[in-house]
């Protein structure tokens, strides 16, 4: 990781990971190796060719998803994973403030249950790890513009595809 120092004489900051992406672990309830998720996200990341484009993950307990579930998309119930992208505001940006620098190419979140992805992995057979994976994956693809509930199958292939090419096929 490299270290830059500041002009005004600060001490020096980290700059972020390569990838740029992020996981966050906001639940305790599920013990999940964060390391082997963080180099799956990094993997996601180059094989997406996100380049200056990044999201984060927040793995979170059922009681919090189904509160955001329940706020957003006004459905009272625990799921698995739920994609936030990005808004950068109305097609008419001339009365729009500009996003802050720090934005600039971030996709959104994506929002695990840990619970319910323990469940889902438990009745389809497979590691929690794996399905998370897969959680992951299906959320970055909504962050990148995806739909499986609107196209004719194309998320779902690629989905298959890359669940192949990254050894995550479950």
């Amino acid at each position: 990781m490299k270290l830059r120092t500041s002009r005004a004489g600060r001490k020096p900051r980290r700059q972020a990971r390569s990838s740029g992406c992020y996981l966050r672990n906001f639940q305790k309830r599920v013990p999940l190796g964060l390391q082997p998720l963080r180099v799956f996200i990094h993997q996601l990341y180059t094989r997406l060719r996100l380049r200056r484009r990044w999201f984060e993950v927040a793995l979170v307990d059922d009681a919090e998803i189904k509160k955001i579930n329940r706020e957003f998309r006004s459905v009272s119930k625990a799921t698995d994973v739920l994609s936030f992208g990005w808004q950068q505001g109305p097609e008419d940006k001339s009365s729009f403030p500009a996003v802050p620098a720090r934005f600039a190419g971030f996709l959104g979140v994506i929002v695990i249950s840990a619970e319910t992805a323990r469940r889902n992995a438990s009745r389809e057979e497979h590691s929690l790890q794996v399905e998370v994976q897969q959680l992951i994956l299906h959320g970055a693809l909504h962050l990148l513009g995806h739909d499986h509930e609107t196209d004719d199958g194309e998320m779902e292939a690629l989905e298959l595809s890359l669940r192949a090419e990254l050894g995550i096929s479950g």
